[in-house]
């Protein structure tokens, strides 16, 4: 099964609650008083799902804008269906039982209907989209990768023999990062160009690995002694610079913003705090936060106008895990965070209902000036201050 693996995922913190080091929200604002859309989702047949997702962090529900006036929500719909073989299932990449719909529907903010409509057979319960910076999405169906845009229609884009195992996309939507098993086991690893479809880079590794992409290479991490890291960006066209560096007790984890901006999460401060920082390439800290121990498995939002960050965090009941095991951990429920990009000040701080594990049901619209949620049985679309 598909799954997000990256080191972001699992590393839990110390002290305080989510944290913006070195800003201070202008006020306890929320967003509540600026809705503009409430529209219900029931009625098309959406339900929560059960807490069994919650503790497999399986993929169910996803909410992105496709344009500033039109939301996609997808989710998995609860009806009966008929199954395919189970060899069918098996060369689509999945494993028998794992089949399931996602409805997909596209919402017109400007009188709250459906515009369209349309189911998608997928083969398994991992992650099954991914937005692009212009509107259209990339959707997974066991070894298929497809394009799609506000029509809803499926439009090849690849396919693989082998199950994929791993699939990421460069924040600008460039590059292409494709895992697959090999029949011994191990895993063949390529970065591809989307536009062109080439393959500029290939490697056989021995397991999954959630590799860091900017839109024209890699992050990484050069361990320098001493709990010393130096953050670099490698272009896969040749060259590479060091960002910054940073101290971490291990090694910290990268995510590309944009073109010129990195997310860098160590593991504790001189306080005991982990601490997430954005820089931009230049080597410049534009701000840092950090979040109490009982947070885990941050997931991001962020528009194309490079205004505002959503930050989502699960908050968790029992003893916080340092690996990936669900063991011993209860979830609580899911806090989100509003932030302004340039300054890490809080905009807006959000209690999520129902609680999703992959934390798929928040988003910017492009202009930075909407924010959306999936509320109890309603999506909630706010005037952004």
């Amino acid at each position: 099964m598909l799954r997000a693996i990256s080191v972001l995922a699992i590393m839990t913190a110390c002290v305080g609650p989510a944290v913006w080091i070195g800003a201070e929200s202008k006020s306890s604002l929320t967003v509540g008083s600026k809705m503009l859309n409430d529209i219900p989702v029931d009625a098309i047949g959406y339900q929560a799902p059960n807490r069994h997702y919650l503790a497999s962090r399986l993929s169910t529900t996803t909410l992105d804008f496709i344009d500033d006036d039109h939301l996609l929500f997808t989710f998995h719909y609860r009806n009966l269906m008929n199954r395919s073989t189970q060899g069918t299932n098996s060369r689509q990449g999945g494993n028998s039982g794992e089949e399931e719909i996602v409805r997909a529907t596209v919402i017109n903010l400007s009188n709250n209907d459906i515009d369209v409509q349309n189911d998608w057979r997928m083969y398994d319960h991992g992650r099954y989209l991914w937005p692009l910076s212009d509107g259209r999405f990339l959707v997974r169906q066991g070894n298929k990768i497809l394009m799609t845009s506000s029509d809803l229609q499926l439009d090849p884009l690849l396919e693989e023999d082998r199950p994929i195992v791993f699939f990421e996309v460069s924040p600008g939507g460039e590059l292409l990062e494709l895992q697959t098993r090999k029949p011994d086991n191990t895993v063949a690893l390529q970065i591809i160009q989307r536009k062109n479809g080439s393959v500029i880079e290939r490697a056989d590794i021995a397991a999954p690995i959630d590799l860091p992409l900017s839109d024209d290479g890699i992050l990484d991490a050069k361990a320098f002694g001493n709990n010393t890291w130096g953050i670099r960006t490698r272009s896969f066209f040749g060259g590479q610079r060091e960002i910054t560096r940073v101290i971490s007790s291990c090694q910290p984890s990268l995510k590309a913003l944009y073109t010129d901006k990195v997310l860098v999460t160590t593991c504790k401060d001189t306080e005991g705090n982990h601490v997430m920082q954005l820089y931009s390439v230049d080597g410049k800290k534009v701000w840092s936060m950090k979040w109490d121990k009982k947070e885990m498995w941050p997931s991001f939002a962020f528009s194309r106008a490079e205004t505002y960050l959503a930050v989502s965090f699960l908050r968790t009941e029992g003893k916080p895990q340092e690996d990936d095991s669900d063991e011993d951990t209860t979830i609580g429920g899911q806090e989100v965070t509003l932030v302004d990009l340039s300054t890490g000040t809080p905009i807006a701080r959000l209690s999520m209902t129902p609680v999703l594990s992959d934390e798929r049901n928040f988003a910017i619209s492009p202009s930075s000036h909407k924010f959306a949620i999936l509320q109890g049985s309603a999506i909630k679309v706010f005037q952004i201050p």
